[in-house]
This record gives C-alpha cells, sequence and structure tokens, in this order.
C-alpha cells in the first residue's frame, strides 16, 4: 500500500512539475482541443460588502462535462489595501491539495487533486470568504494553469473570467422632525435602520472563535471554521439562526476526540469526534438553530460500519438529542435546534436515518482547508512559467496519463 501511494505522488508531482512550466490562463482562451472549452469564473461576478463584514466569493466551472478531478490555479484581490482573504474552503473533498497565500492575504494558490465534483454544468472548486478592509474597488482575478476531467483528461480550450469587489459604508437614515411649530399632520421623517449582523472568525490555540454583533430574531450569519478537527471528524462551516437579541456575542468551538468528562456518553457506538461551545457575553440561547457542516473519512469508521451509519447528537438540557443529518459522499450537514456541544457518532440502531444525497461513497478526502493528505507536501510546485505554450502539461507528460493513473489507482486502494 505504501509503494502503491508513493508511485501516485511520484506521477502527480511529475504533472504538477509539468503543469507550472507553462503560461497560465488570465483571461484569454487556449486554442488546443481536449475535453472541451470551459471557462473558470468568479461567482458572483460582482458583490459587495462593508468595511469590517465579509462575503462570500466562489472560484466556479462551468460547461464541465466530465467533472473537475484536478486543477491548479490562483486567486488574487488586485487591490490588498480594500480587502483581504479571511478563509477559504475547498470543495469536492480532494484527495491531496497544496495551499499558498501571500503576507497580506491577498492571493490564494491551491493544487489539487482526487476532486469529486458534479459531471455536468457547473461546480464549485474554492469558496473565499473575502473581509472588506476599506472603502474602495478590486478585481477578483483568477489564473489558471491547468483544470482537468474525472477521467484524467485536461480540458482545453480555458477561458476567465474576473468578478469584482465593492466595499463601501452601507447607507443610514437619520431620524428627522420638523422644526415648524403651526398646524398638525405632516412633517416627521424616516426610521434609522437597524445595523446589519457581522460576523468574524478567529483561530484559537484549540479551536475557532465566531465573534456575532448584532444578533436579532429572524437574522441569520455563517461562516467558514477552517477544518476545525474533531477526533475522526472535521468541522468545515458554521451557520447559525437567531432567536435572541444580542449587541454582541462570542461562541468559542473547540474539538475533541471523545465526551468531555461530567456528562454521559451520547447513544450509539462509536464517539468519532466531539465539539464543545461555550458562549460569552449573552447566552447560547440567541441561537435559535444551528446548522453544522463536516466531513467524516471513511477509513476512520470501525469495522462492519458505513458512512450512512454516521450521525450527530447535540447535548441540552441534561440529555442527547439527534440532528437531522443529510449525506453527500463524506461530507455530512447537521441541524440542530439551539446552539450547545454536539458529538458525531457512529450509531446502526439510530431513529432518525442519515439522509444521503449521493449514489455513491468516497472513501478519502473532504472539503476541507490547507494542507490535506499524507502527501500534501509533495504535491505542488512553484516554478515559473516557460516560455509560450498553452496552460497543460507540455512534452511527452500528459494529463491524460499521469492524472488518469493517480485517480486510477486512488480508486484501486
Amino acid at each position: 500500500m505504501q509503494n502503491l501511494r508513493k508511485a501516485v505522488v511520484c506521477s502527480l508531482v511529475a504533472v504538477l512539475v509539468a503543469s507550472a512550466t507553462v503560461a497560465p490562463v488570465t483571461g484569454a482562451a487556449s486554442a488546443a482541443t481536449g475535453s472541451g472549452g470551459v471557462t473558470v469564473h468568479a461567482s458572483p461576478d460582482a458583490t459587495s460588502v462593508a468595511p469590517g463584514e465579509t462575503t462570500t466569493t466562489t472560484v466556479a466551472v462551468s460547461n464541465v462535462t466530465a467533472g473537475v478531478g484536478a486543477y491548479n490555479l490562483t486567486v488574487a484581490l488586485s487591490n490588498a489595501s480594500v480587502a483581504r482573504i479571511a478563509d477559504y474552503s475547498l470543495v469536492g473533498g480532494p484527495e491531496g491539495a497544496n495551499v499558498e497565500t501571500n503576507a497580506d492575504n491577498s492571493s490564494l494558490r491551491v493544487t489539487a487533486y482526487g476532486v469529486d465534483t458534479d459531471q455536468n454544468g457547473t461546480v464549485e472548486l474554492v469558496r473565499l470568504e473575502l473581509a472588506g478592509e476599506t472603502v474602495g474597488e478590486s478585481d477578483v482575478d483568477i489564473d489558471v494553469r491547468v483544470v482537468g476531467d474525472e477521467a484524467g483528461n485536461e480540458y482545453e480550450p480555458v477561458s476567465v473570467s474576473a468578478g469584482t469587489l465593492s466595499v463601501s459604508e452601507r447607507p443610514r437614515t437619520a431620524t428627522t422632525t420638523s422644526d415648524d411649530g403651526g398646524g398638525g399632520g405632516g412633517g416627521g421623517g424616516a426610521n434609522v435602520p437597524p445595523p446589519p449582523v457581522q460576523l468574524s472568525t478567529e483561530r484559537t490555540d484549540g479551536g475557532v472563535r465566531l465573534d456575532v454583533r448584532n444578533a436579532r430574531p429572524g437574522e441569520s450569519a455563517g461562516a467558514s471554521v477552517a477544518g476545525l478537527a474533531a477526533g475522526d471528524a472535521t468541522l468545515e462551516r458554521v451557520d447559525l439562526e437567531f432567536a435572541g437579541e444580542a449587541a454582541h456575542v462570542v461562541f468559542e468551538f473547540t474539538g475533541g476526540d471523545g465526551t468531555p468528562d461530567g456528562i454521559a456518553r451520547p447513544p450509539g457506538g462509536a464517539v468519532l469526534g466531539h465539539v464543545a461551545v461555550a458562549s460569552r457575553y449573552a447566552p447560547a440561547s440567541v441561537v435559535g438553530r444551528a446548522t453544522y457542516r463536516f466531513s467524516v473519512s471513511a477509513d476512520a469508521l470501525p469495522e462492519g460500519a458505513a458512512l450512512d451509519d454516521v450521525t450527530v447528537y447535540h447535548y441540552a438540557g441534561g440529555s442527547w438529542t439527534e440532528a437531522r443529518v443529510v449525506r453527500d459522499s463524506n461530507a455530512f450537514t447537521a441541524t440542530a435546534d439551539g446552539l450547545s456541544q454536539f458529538a458525531v457518532v457512529v450509531d446502526r440502531s439510530s431513529d432518525n436515518p442519515v439522509t444521503s444525497t449521493a449514489a455513491t461513497e468516497t472513501t478519502e478526502g473532504s472539503a476541507t482547508t490547507g494542507t490535506t493528505g499524507e502527501e500534501a507536501a509533495t504535491t505542488a510546485n512553484t516554478g515559473g512559467d516557460a516560455e509560450g505554450g498553452v496552460p497543460g502539461f507540455g512534452g511527452s507528460v500528459t494529463l491524460a496519463a499521469l492524472v488518469g493513473g493517480v485517480l486510477f489507482a486512488l480508486g484501486r486502494r
């Protein structure tokens, strides 16, 4: 098994070294032929945010005909003074990935393989949380070195469409009154709208801190938590729907590999992971509903268990209650009433079976952030560009032969 993995990694390194020797696509299509033409673009193509707030932009590929299995691309903000890349996550559960950011967090380079996406249409590759800093405008530029399908064929030609980000102060309308003392009626003024809900994230030594401002009933907010490890589970994102009001509340999420001391073990069999939740400045009851997105590798399951046996229990009021869980491959979405600590559990006797949205299961990889896989340190080459050429692998080294061999070998494990 180790020799097979080494052979796979060596093939991947050869692919990425070769792909790094050609010029990136920065808006114009190449003239070669292959799996067909695709467009890599920012979605939405235009977005806005206020200073101190965040907005989500994705890097997507349209017109795919056989999914996306591997890619090498860079996304960058043209004006680093107005915004920064606050967070990111990789979509499609890559088997291996290498992510590089620059010093001011204005650019992100991603090399990934073993990606599992929808086969046709438009698919997402990278989700970005962009944080507004100062008022101004910035392009969301994308450079593509290579995009390949899940069978190992290179998409050609590849065109690129950049996005735009506008950072501006939110309008405030002051309340006015009439100075005219005569007569009744008339006058009056407009009401000042409530301030927007703001959510920011910060990594801590043991977890992630979510700082929420201006929470109120009926509003919601969410953020990526940058792949918080919780035993054999990885928490990717938290979304909150508020039922109460709080000018300022901080939630701290801490991952662990077992049930904490002092509380009963959750129902079911093996506990794959546990996430503790603590609140400051306001009670956790300001949250009416919480949605957690996490991933679990099939390799982490006990013998005889399947991904459909994975479920979530949340702890509140001195007892465990099963959450509603939907599975898509090895990615899970759990929804619970209220915000409280929760455990990811293997429970084959669950009365609330996991709903699966995927026809097949993958046994490795997840929608994670940062470097994934034990071989990730060898999966990227950041060398310069050769003169001329089109995006791809050049010479006698082809994407179909090498990435195809990688994906075939991984599928045989």
